[in-house]
């Protein structure tokens, strides 16, 4: 018998933190008289959240199945909930009830159709493969499933695939594998032919049928996870958000691993980790209900590839050590990441383009990011396009309000040189405006506020202004937000 066949599915919540179970950290925080999680909403995600719900996209009519251990009752939200099944007696509810109420929180009109799984012995393969049946039966838009199967390494990837990314012995690593990825975003392109089992068959059916399935990535370095490895699942983990200042002005921003657990590689998407949120249980559900408020799904995959991409561009545009060959490929990455963005935001004028919660969160990056190498690069011109862009369309994020800022100030540094100081005012002008709104959605940016008072000063004397370079900086940690 396959050996893959007979492992357990587990739960991804992670270890066991001091004790505590991670689950039961979420639920800690968890208000049931307010209906609501305690703590502040920080971060590109609950920016998302915070825009969808000001557009009125609270999830209304839609409906996600969550497919999990058991759900406590108790919770009031929950047991208005439709149940798709009893919770076994023996069953514990923790998990379950984290992720649901993860869900809500997030998506707070849409309707759940619970599935409780979990038996005393653990989660019932047969149950779930039943309640992905029944979900699909029921309507289900979005389907939950914060647990896995792991599947060693070595058993699940293609090593000749795997390797093809390095081939050139005489070229640059980093470049090579940014070339291969950008060949072959998905990285289910490694993997090994395998016959699918009765759980991956019930998800790829559900996907046929047009469900978005969000899986969790899953909790193991050196694994790849089973649902999650199924083309079309959306399979989620957290990432640590550690960003540097660039000296030629803006941040540069790093995707670091998360802390607390040790994580696959092989998913499709990183959501910056939550404080107190341990394990990638807790990445699907926060995603499940952003899905849920999207009007479109089906440009999910869309998004997708162009996160692969930019996150790929990330990766050489932060290393130490940049030469002209890893600059290009990386500003190559981006470009094929903004253009890959569903909405086409770049190709309109600002003052046209409204909040996009889906782009903020899933193109946001590539955008900002994209900008801020780009101006490093001294296009300037691109570099204030996709900025513009993205101060537009996610109205809530510093980030692309201070890039911006920065780059008018370049701008206005180029005009100056040039002579025009009526031009250097009005740009320092826009500069000082953009870095102010970057400086009341995060307050305690120390560089913020020293750049909101450059740009200030210039743009009421700009005869006597000249742009100031930054000191590169330690990387700073921006994993400050809470779970909800």
């Amino acid at each position: 018998m396959d050996e893959t066949r007979t492992r357990e599915l587990s739960l991804e919540a992670g270890p066991r933190a001091g004790g505590v179970d991670p689950a039961r950290l979420v639920l800690a925080r968890y208000d049931r008289d307010a209906d609501r999680f305690n703590g502040p909403r920080l971060g590109a995600f609950w920016e998302s959240v915070a825009l969808a719900h000001e557009m009125g996209r609270l999830g209304q009519g839609r409906r996600i199945a969550v497919i999990d251990t058991g759900f406590d009752r108790s919770f009031p939200v929950l047991a208005a909930q439709t149940h798709l099944f009893d919770t076994h007696p023996q069953a514990r509810t923790a998990h379950g009830s984290a992720v649901a109420l993860l869900i809500h929180a997030v998506a707070p009109a849409a309707t759940l159709l619970l599935a409780p799984v979990g038996t005393d012995e653990g989660l019932d393969e047969e149950r779930i493969v039943a309640a992905i049946g029944l979900a699909v039966e029921a309507g289900a838009d979005v389907i939950n499933l914060s647990m896995g199967r792991s599947i060693p390494y070595k058993e699940a990837v293609d090593d000749e695939v795997a390797r093809a990314a390095y081939r050139d012995p005489g070229g640059d690593p980093l470049v090579n594998h940014a070339e291969h990825r950008r060949a072959h975003p998905d990285w289910r392109t490694a993997l090994r032919p395998r016959p699918a089992d009765p759980l991956e068959r019930a998800v790829a059916g559900a996907i046929a049928a047009g469900c978005t399935v969000v899986a969790a990535a899953g909790n193991s370095l050196s694994h790849v996870y089973s649902p999650g490895l199924v083309t079309g699942v959306v399979s989620v983990g957290f990432v640590k958000d550690v960003r540097a200042l660039a000296k030629e002005g803006g941040e540069i921003s790093q995707a670091g691993k998360p802390t607390g657990f040790s994580q696959t590689v092989w998913h499709d998407l990183g959501l910056v980790q939550p404080a107190g949120t341990i394990g990638t249980s807790f990445a699907a559900p926060l995603t499940s209900g952003l899905v849920a408020t999207m009007p479109d799904r089906s440009i999910i995959p869309r998004y997708l590839r162009a996160a692969a991409l930019a996150a790929e561009a990330d990766l050489l545009a932060t290393v130490p050590r940049m030469t002209g060959q890893r600059y290009e490929i990386a500003a190559q990455l981006y470009e094929d990441a903004v253009n890959g963005d569903p909405h086409r935001h770049w190709a309109s004028e600002p003052s046209s383009i409204g909040p996009c919660p889906e782009c903020a969160l899933l193109a946001g990056p590539s955008y900002i990011n994209g900008g801020r190498h780009w101006l490093r690069g001294g296009r300037v011109d691109a570099a204030e396009q996709v900025l513009r862009a993205a101060a537009a369309f996610a109205p809530l994020s510093p980030h692309a309000h201070a890039n911006l800022g920065v780059t008018l100030a370049l701008r206005a540094e180029s005009v100056r040189v040039a002579g025009d100081v009526d031009a250097v005012g009005r740009l320092l002008a826009e500069a000082r405006d953009e870095m102010r709104r970057a400086v009341d959605l995060r307050p305690d940016h120390e560089d913020y506020r020293g750049r909101l008072a450059e740009f200030t000063h210039g743009a009421a004397d700009p005869g006597n202004w000249a742009f100031r370079l930054s000191s590169p900086d330690t990387p700073e940690d921006n994993n400050r937000e809470d779970p909800t």
